[in-house]
């Protein structure tokens, strides 16, 4: 397994982990002010048996009510995770492995394309307009080098040979 699934499979991990916990911690605290107030009428003592079973039918009621609910919410939960991942992660790619190309300096990446849902479409912008500059600096600096060339030609034909030596060692270092 690369770094980069790893990374994106932690990242997955954590998603999920957030959203679940978070559904988790309001599932609990609606539980309490649900289920708690009701268990505290039932724990008293002075409470008639026709009104302890009404509140006990009730308690019951809310329990098989409550808990279908809170099995749909972390369903509902989970697939957000997981959408909202997707959405995130797609353009991260996307970007890592045109980074990846613009480090190897061998050709510039075409630009991003993202799904219109997708997000981080700004970010992608901002990366293609990175890359048509880059583009530009590039082209103009093989026309530059093609400029020194024909210098470079033109010294050693009129027989100035140091300073044909001296604008090839500019043309090596800027190549």
């Amino acid at each position: 397994m690369s770094r980069r699934t790893r990374t994106l499979s932690t990242f997955r991990l954590h998603l999920l982990g957030l959203c679940t916990t978070t559904t988790l911690c309001f599932v609990g605290v609606i539980a309490t002010s649900l289920f708690v107030p009701l268990a505290m009428q039932l724990d008293r003592a002075d409470l008639a048996p026709g009104i302890a079973g009404g509140i006990a039918e009730h308690f019951l009621y809310l329990h098989s009510a409550f808990w279908p609910v809170v099995v749909c919410s972390l369903g509902a939960t989970v697939l957000s995770a997981l959408v909202l991942y997707r959405k995130l992660t797609r353009p991260f790619v996307r970007f890592v492995r045109a980074f990846d190309e613009v480090a190897r300096g061998a050709s510039l990446p075409a630009p991003l394309t993202l799904r219109r849902t997708d997000y981080l479409t700004a970010e992608a912008d901002a990366l293609n307009r990175m890359v048509d500059a880059l583009r530009d600096r590039a082209a103009k600096r093989e026309a530059a080098l093609g400029e020194l060339d024909a210098v470079q030609d033109a010294l050693e034909a009129a027989g100035n040979a140091a300073l044909a030596a001296r604008v090839r060692n500019a043309h090596d270092a800027l190549a």
